[in-house]
């Protein structure tokens, strides 16, 4: 089956289309853009403000990091026009990538020398910024990207429109007062009832911090003590009532046990902390119904929000498999994805190298697919009419796997460039954008071309990744106001 899809994609891509390596590969013109479906283009897309924030964040579902523009799917049609943001974290900038022209327009610094505009002495500094994932803020019009220093507590403001870097923002401070030495913002949330992004700060090993932000005025306004340190996933309710935050630190002859808490929108407190422990890793179903989080001890935990209870643990192992799980990273989870139906959650595991998938009916492992060296997750696209066949990114390995999420199986493997990270689509699902750890390359797949592969020389060291509309008015054509372009075509 392995070789019979790669031999598939290589006949697409000898038929004229940017392809795997070793294919012979041609690029692809830019094309008129495209409109968008009548008025609802510009309800959706722009700035936001107190009164647009719920319409803008009801199409902007992103409860934690994996997520992306899903609902934009049914606001436009096939052939809207728009850029990748890639956060290249060894280089210190973000590219800007025009999947249907073929080009990296620009790259963004994020850099040491940003971080002096704000009164941080990165001189010192024994590494680079190191920027990390990029969030985008409901409307598409600002992008807000964090990092994974442990020697900085900066969050980078992008305008979209302009792509230019237009703020700093201090995870420590409020203002300009210093309120907690902090560092690493690295995974957040939108609420969507209200403009404020949480974002939690992973290297943070003294306190559990989140910190509040403003996201209309895109200004620090407070922070969230948590019982745990080194915050990691952070997830708001539909309601915008309730916050579940994940904790990375484990260390129990210290009291560290990475618990989850329940954080009460309204008081900005934690109310509960859940018994499950050593629980880096979270998700939710798009419905809300349960938060689903992964352990590294090779287990699954549910939580009902309604209940704000427990309900389920379920071991990703047989019986034999669970004695050994945690020892030496055996049965080590990493990051969760759902199905858009909500029936089952897939979690990635990282030895044995593979994907659990959970049935959220009976809370009961399926089974385990074989997948990449240091599995992450699972990324299925927006679109019903591609999203059968998802993404399996693999951290030790230059490919993604290709898994069918109706029947479960395996498909075959996509060439990307070393060790594959994270994935982003389109609104409409048929480019997605993959990043890789320890190369120079983004790689994009058409999934309207037969899952042909193109790839960009960006920076080194990718990880997040995200996609933005353009702005109205603004197209391949014209792409920024400003009028700066900066010329690099897909490799070919």
């Amino acid at each position: 089956m392995k070789a019979q899809f790669k031999r598939t994609i290589c006949v697409v891509a000898a038929a004229g289309l940017i392809g795997l390596g070793g294919c012979a590969t041609t690029g692809t013109k830019a094309e008129a853009p495209a409109p968008a479906k009548g008025p609802q283009y510009g309800k959706i897309v722009g700035a936001p403000t107190a009164q647009n924030w719920v319409d803008l964040a009801r199409v902007d579902v992103q409860w934690s990091w994996p997520r992306t523009f899903r609902e934009l799917t049914n606001n436009f049609t096939k052939d809207v026009e728009g850029k990748f943001y890639n956060v290249s974290t060894q280089s210190d900038w973000m590219d800007v990538i025009d999947p249907k022209s073929g080009k990296v327009l620009k790259k963004i610094p994020l850099d040491k020398a940003s971080l002096k505009t704000v009164g941080i002495d990165s001189d010192k500094f024994k590494s680079q910024a190191l920027p990390h994932h990029a969030y985008v803020v409901p409307g598409g019009r600002y992008i807000y990207v964090g990092n994974e220093s442990r020697e900085h507590d900066a969050l980078w403001v992008v305008d979209t429109q302009t792509d230019r870097l237009v703020k700093i923002l201090r995870m420590g401070y409020v203002g300009k007062e210093k309120k907690f030495d902090t560092a690493g913002p690295l995974h957040g949330s939108f609420s969507p009832t209200e403009p404020i992004f949480l974002i939690g700060n992973v290297q943070n090993s003294k306190q559990g911090l989140v910190t509040v932000i403003d996201a209309v005025r895109h200004e620090v306004i407070g922070h969230i003590k948590t019982t745990g340190v080194n915050v990691r996933d952070v997830i708001i309710t539909p309601d915008g009532k309730w916050a579940y935050v994940g904790h990375q630190g484990w260390n129990p002859d210290k009291g560290q046990v990475a618990p989850i808490d329940l954080v009460d929108m309204k008081t900005r407190k934690v109310v509960k902390t859940f018994s499950a422990k050593n629980v880096p890793f979270m998700t939710m179903t798009y419905s809300g119904k349960y938060i689903v989080g992964s352990s590294r001890q090779g287990q699954a935990v549910i939580i009902d929000t309604a209940k704000q209870e427990l309900i389920a643990t379920i071991d990703l192992g047989t019986a034999e498999e669970m004695k050994q799980a945690g020892k030496k990273g055996f049965l080590e989870t990493r990051n969760l994805e759902v199905h858009p139906n909500d029936s089952k959650v897939y979690i990635g595991i990282r030895n044995p190298p593979s994907l659990a998938i959970v049935d959220l009916k009976t809370f009961k492992l399926i089974k385990r697919v074989p997948a990449g060296e240091l599995t992450n997750t699972i990324y299925v696209g927006p679109n019903p009419k591609y999203q059968k066949l998802a993404l399996i990114t693999n951290e030790k390995s230059d490919f993604v796997s290709v898994i069918d999420i109706d029947t479960d199986t395996p498909k075959g493997e996509l060439y990307m460039g070393k060790d594959t990270h994270n994935i982003a689509y389109s609104a409409n699902g048929r480019y997605g954008a993959v990043s890789v750890l320890a190369d120079d390359k983004l790689a994009v797949v058409d999934y309207e071309k037969g899952m042909a592969v193109s790839q960009y020389k960006v920076g080194w060291g990718s990880k997040g990744i995200r996609w933005v509309p353009y702005m109205p008015g603004l197209s391949t054509a014209k792409p920024y106001q400003d009028g700066t372009y900066l010329s690099n075509t897909a490799k070919k």
